[in-house]
């Protein structure tokens, strides 16, 4: 991802050998690269060589994915998977991913009974506070321009419902170590990212460290927690987060992403 932003007037992307790309990284690349198209105001930037790969039809084209890369523009298209907002446009996207979520409850409804209204009542509140987060944490407070984030739902064969949400921020860590309070900074700089993101979903703690205020990232969790065969993903800088069987872990990663991107897979009823 960080070869991305070259030097280079055009940077031809090969896919043709690709033969699966996984939600989050189908939502990181278009981040990355729609972000690039607008802000060099050139979507001409990037060439995809997508036409050779065995899954071009399904996976390019069936789910929108080429047109979406090569837009460089909002994404903001009803009939896509992939979508994008700002701190200007935020209420008006929130919105947008409520009535998403709307949908999805009206159509589960037959299938999971009573048990929806609890489970949706969840990722609501999941969702609303990672958006918040990105609103108020993610980028610095000192940021101009439109401090952008992307999202996707996504329903494939594998008959779980993902949703996504990424941001080019500072990342969990960084925020964390910048906010901590004066005796304590020194502490956590020190600290791997993944130490400081299996601390900061715990109840209780937040970006203002020691301070004992804000529920971090436990908000972030519910739902997934307690339904099924559910998942839960976090990628933030060095550090990535999984959430299985009702068990947070953190560890490093050998790769490092820009920001944070969350992921929620929920397993539908047979």
């Amino acid at each position: 991802m960080n070869l991305l932003d070259s030097p280079h007037q055009v940077l031809k992307l090969d896919f043709s050998k690709t033969e699966e790309i996984t939600a989050a990284a189908a939502l990181a690349l278009v981040a990355h690269v729609n972000h690039i198209q607008r802000e060099r105001k050139n979507k001409g930037c990037f060439v995809f060589d997508c036409k050779r790969s065995p899954v071009y039809k399904k996976l390019f084209l069936e789910s929108k994915l080429l047109g979406v890369l090569k837009a460089a523009r909002d994404l903001t298209q009803a009939d896509s998977f992939f979508h994008s907002g700002n701190r200007l446009n935020f209420a008006q996207r929130r919105k947008a991913i409520y009535r998403q979520l709307d949908e999805y409850e009206s159509r589960l409804k037959a299938k999971i009974g009573s048990r929806s209204e609890k489970f949706f009542s969840y990722l609501r509140t999941s969702i609303s506070e990672v958006l918040l987060n990105i609103r108020e944490h993610a980028y610095p407070d000192n940021a101009a321009g439109e401090n952008p984030w992307w999202y996707m739902f996504w329903h494939g064969d594998d008959n779980y419902i993902h949703f996504l949400v990424y941001d080019l921020g500072v990342g969990i860590a960084r925020s964390y170590v910048d906010h901590a309070t004066k005796e304590r900074v020194r502490f956590y700089k020190e600290m791997q990212d993944a130490h400081i993101l299996q601390e900061a979903w715990q109840q209780g703690m937040s970006r203002r460290i020691g301070e004992g205020r804000g529920n971090g990232l436990a908000n972030v969790v519910l739902g997934a927690e307690d339904w099924p065969e559910s998942h839960l993903l976090i990628l933030s800088g060095t550090a990535k987060g999984i959430l299985s069987n009702g068990k947070f872990t953190a560890r490093q990663s050998a790769s490092i992403i820009q920001g944070t991107l969350i992921e929620w897979a929920f397993r539908l009823p047979e």
